[in-house]
């Protein structure tokens, strides 16, 4: 919860460990085909509001 303090709404990032990697690559929540897909809005958060090139979904 440390990453919400005074920010308003979020994306999703409980029991994320603040590795930037970990958003595509955590086990559970992480942004890759074998997981929830929970971390992808801070992905494109943390990229300044712009879908990053490496993207694991395409438009």
């Amino acid at each position: 919860m440390k990453y919400h303090k005074d920010k308003g709404v979020e994306p999703y990032v409980h029991a994320w460990d603040g590795k930037e990697e970990s958003l595509y690559t955590q086990s559970n929540y992480g942004c890759n085909s074998n997981a929830k897909n929970f971390y992808c809005t801070a992905i494109i958060q943390h990229n300044g509001w712009k879908v990053p090139k490496e993207y694991p979904y395409k438009f």
